[in-house]
């Protein structure tokens, strides 16, 4: 979540995308609950909607915890994952220009519901890297996961037992406004994030997901569209195409 003003501090939580982890924390104390409403149509299959529900909160100045809880429409809940992310660097260039680098993990632990979750408790691990300067900025991030078990119903890389890394990064142009006062203001983006998911054999996933981004200073709304690039999977139907529609808050 962004909160956008002319300061250091401030700023460099802007240009952050729902689909790349950002080196960003909310501030110390501050809790950002976030909703994610995914769609996947899927060749030969039912389409498939869910809703992902985080609550991150953020201490130490430096730190956040966060919680997770998806829902699919169809099945009921899916596994809950709880994580921490430490950001280690910060290198502040200017009233907006930033590098910031964090590195975070957590475990994904069997809450859901029988037909869709995994059973075991998997752990992950990653670090991400965000860079601002002027009105572009991009963030760059790697997550490895261990999954104990399949899923009995397949439909996604995550639900395949196994090593499984996640590699991701975004782009984002702000197209207003052009420069920054000295006042709170909203801003808009172009975005482009892109993921790949390498796991075993028949567990490959490549995507690209253009999109818009409005932020303002307590609230912030994403609309992306995912496209497939490349896929390879087994026991389980290929996705077409996804729309993520998700809102960030900031209290």
């Amino acid at each position: 979540m962004s909160l956008i003003v002319a300061s250091n501090a401030q700023t460099a939580e802007a240009q952050q995308t729902n689909l790349t982890p950002a080196a960003t924390t909310p501030g110390d104390g501050r809790i950002y609950p976030e909703s994610k409403f995914l769609f996947f149509s899927r060749d030969g299959a039912g389409d498939v909607l869910e809703l992902e529900q985080r609550l991150t909160y953020g201490f130490g100045g430096h730190s956040a915890s966060w919680l997770e809880v998806p829902y699919n429409f169809d099945e009921g809940l899916g596994d809950a994952s709880i994580g921490l992310k430490h950001r280690f660097l910060q290198v502040d260039s200017g009233s907006v220009d930033t590098l910031r680098a964090a590195i975070y993990g957590g475990v994904e632990l069997p809450t859901g519901e029988e037909l869709i979750s995994t059973d075991s408790v998997n752990p992950f691990a990653g670090a991400t890297l965000t860079s601002i300067s002027g009105r572009f900025g991009w963030n760059a991030a790697v997550t490895a996961h261990v999954i104990g078990n399949d899923a009995p119903i397949k439909r996604s890389p995550k639900d395949v037992g196994g090593t499984l890394v996640h590699s991701s990064g975004s782009l984002a142009w702000r197209v207003a406004p052009v420069e920054y006062g000295s006042d709170f203001v909203a801003a808009s983006y172009l975005v482009l994030d892109a993921n790949a998911h390498l796991g075993g054999s028949g567990n490959t996933e490549a995507w690209l997901s253009p999109g818009l981004l409005y932020e303002a200073p307590d609230f912030a709304i994403e609309l992306s569209f995912m496209v497939p690039v490349s896929e390879d999977v087994e026991g389980r139907p290929e996705r077409d195409y996804g729309v993520l529609a998700g809102l960030r808050l900031l209290f």
